[in-house]
């Protein structure tokens, strides 16, 4: 019985009334209770979210993890913010898709935790937006780990980070993910990467095809699924993430271990040498920002679409990659030798070939040629590290099936290539 309530999920009305149910009629109640890690509220007006911590927190005087999943909508009642204190041991609170009235609302629901150590946020929207109030509110919570997932907008991202900085909450964060916007969420991040300083042990740019090694798949848009605020499909959100260019800066961390950032999603099609030209400077651009000589795992992912034009190259593959001089490869190069980069131990570069189904149906050779056209121009790139033996190349082949809605469905294949030690062709 204790472990059957270790766990426990609300997840729609009547889960909901059953609970309410045993709380107050089974006089195990307590006794099950007193077991509880971890609460996840799920479900839409249903399910009365601002009755939870007045109905459940007196029970579970042991409760690590607090999640709130399209469950918190206006108006919620005042008793909500009151008593979700009374959850006195919560250290990890999850909060997504949810509407609040304002951010100060938000700041309630965070404060009310003062042991809070892990705080995960996506998919947010406020009904007022109230201009910045000039004074920065202090709390005594200090963060260790944070996760800014998608669909947070300007309107939420904005006070929330200005908060999270200036009142120190940030002062021990030694961990940090976000989630790369076309909102340039990467400079906002830049105030809390300044607020943590030397504690900053680790930082994640993810993106849509982000492998959750964080566990936090519920915090990334779904290929599956329509969420509530935000893209309606996957076809919306690759278009979004087409126009971010900016990346967080490394100079504020001078003691990370490791970093993990996404580069520009890119389109193969008859002219590739622009297209290395761009990863080249994209990847200058983010190394040079390294100032810890404690770094010991980069790894970098990229998205790369396979287009009509592309099918042409097949038959001339000596035209599929155009060599790249030496001299255009030195700025990379010099930066990766960089004697902050003395301590690595491994590379990882992780590259999406996306490609029609339907137009390359009979082109599976083709699709292959380019994956491995692929590995060998990462080793070009990389060829600083790859002659030390720390580059492995991550490829996932991924066919692209429309529906009738326009909506993708995919299938991935994974292939891990550890390359060759090799110089400069």
């Amino acid at each position: 019985m204790r472990v059957l309530y270790r766990d426990i999920a609300i997840s729609s009305r009547p889960a909901f009334d059953s609970l309410v149910a045993f709380a107050y009629k089974d006089a195990r109640a307590p006794e099950c209770f007193a077991q509880t890690v971890a609460l996840r509220v799920d479900g839409q007006r249903d399910v009365f979210a601002h009755a939870i911590p007045l109905i459940f927190a007196p029970l579970m005087p042991h409760l690590r993890r607090l999640v709130f999943y399209t469950s918190l909508h206006p108006l919620m009642h005042p008793s909500f913010f009151n008593t979700l204190s009374l959850f006195s041991a919560v250290t990890t609170l999850e909060l997504f898709r949810f509407r609040l009235r304002c951010f100060s609302e938000l700041r309630q629901i965070i404060c009310a935790f003062p042991q809070l150590k892990c705080f995960k946020v996506g998919v947010g929207v406020f009904e007022t937006n109230l201009p910045l109030a000039p004074v920065v509110h202090p709390t005594r919570i200090r963060l260790e780990q944070l996760v800014l997932g998608w669909g947070l907008t300007p309107a939420v991202i904005i006070p929330l980070v200005r908060w999270l900085a200036g009142s120190c909450a940030c002062a021990t964060l030694s961990h940090l993910a976000i989630w790369r916007s076309p909102f340039n969420m990467s400079l906002q991040v830049n105030v809390l990467l300044e607020a943590a300083g030397k504690a900053l042990l680790s930082l994640h740019e993810m993106d849509l095809h982000s492998d959750d090694d964080l566990g936090l798949e519920f915090l990334w848009p779904s290929v599956h699924q329509t969420p509530h605020t935000g893209p309606s499909s996957r076809s919306e959100i690759a278009l979004l993430a087409d126009s971010i260019d900016t990346h967080c800066t490394f100079a504020h961390s001078p003691n990370l271990h490791t970093i993990r950032f996404e580069l520009r999603p890119c389109a193969l099609d008859d002219e590739p040498r622009e297209k290395w030209h761009l990863v080249l400077e994209e990847l200058e651009s983010v190394l040079r920002t390294v100032r810890s000589p404690d770094l010991r795992c980069i790894k970098i992912h990229q998205t790369t679409r396979l287009t009509g034009r592309f099918s042409r190259l097949s038959t001339r593959p000596h035209l599929f990659y155009a060599d790249l001089e030496p001299r255009t490869l030195t700025p990379l190069h010099r930066a990766m030798t960089q004697p902050v980069f003395g301590n690595l131990t491994s590379v990882e570069f992780s590259v999406d070939v996306d490609y029609s189904a339907w137009e390359f149906l009979n082109s599976e050779g083709t699709v292959a040629m380019a994956a491995q056209k692929l590995s060998d121009g990462i080793s070009r790139l990389l060829a600083p590290w790859n002659v030390r033996g720390l580059v492995t190349v991550v490829q996932k082949r991924n066919p692209i099936y429309y529906t009738t809605h326009r909506q993708y469905l995919s299938m991935r294949h994974l292939l891990i290539l550890p390359l060759r030690h090799s110089g400069l062709p």
